[in-house]
């Protein structure tokens, strides 16, 4: 038997399981902030409320970066990425109006606080901040709270993505 998880350059975790002499393969591929949401609720299941809320946050902050090198390459300006997000850690984060103003420029999504999750989003990245700069603590409400808000937030721009992606983009 043989096991193996291996970090791609793409963001993606990739694992395999194979067994001998039947053979039988499975795989299981998540991009990394896949993994920090499975180390969150992992942490909620230990009651580490505190870590959850860093952890989904953390998801949340690495899945922006891949949302938006995906906006540059849909727009094939994949060379500006450097000069424009990598210089500005900012850019992770949709709270930062900078980020959020680029973004919706780049696809169109006019995130307001009208829209479904981003209240909850505000107070997520609030949360997180004062647990992660100021050493408070959160309850496990709020740290499934915030899971749940990441999630919905991925979800969202995930959806965003697949609407602007160009029919041959990766060919």
């Amino acid at each position: 038997m043989s096991d193996a998880e291996t970090p791609k350059g793409d963001g993606i975790v990739g694992s395999a399981n194979i067994e001998s002499p039947a053979f039988k393969c499975t795989g299981v591929a998540l991009h990394h902030h896949e993994v920090l949401l499975k180390m969150a609720e992992s942490a909620l299941d230990r009651k580490e409320s505190a870590l959850a809320i860093i952890l989904a946050h953390a998801a949340c902050e690495i899945f922006t970066e891949r949302a938006f090198k995906l906006v540059f390459s849909f727009k094939k300006v994949e060379c500006l990425y450097n000069y424009v997000i990598d210089p500005v850690w900012e850019y992770n984060n949709l709270k930062a109006k900078k980020a959020r103003d680029l973004y919706m420029v780049m696809t169109g999504d006019n995130i307001t606080k009208d829209t479904k999750f981003w209240k909850g989003f505000l107070d997520h990245v609030d949360r997180r901040n004062r647990i992660a700069h100021r050493g408070e603590t959160a309850t496990r409400l709020e740290a499934e709270e915030s899971c749940r808000i990441v999630k919905e937030f991925i979800r969202h721009v995930d959806q965003i993505l697949q609407t602007i992606q160009p029919p041959d983009w990766g060919e």
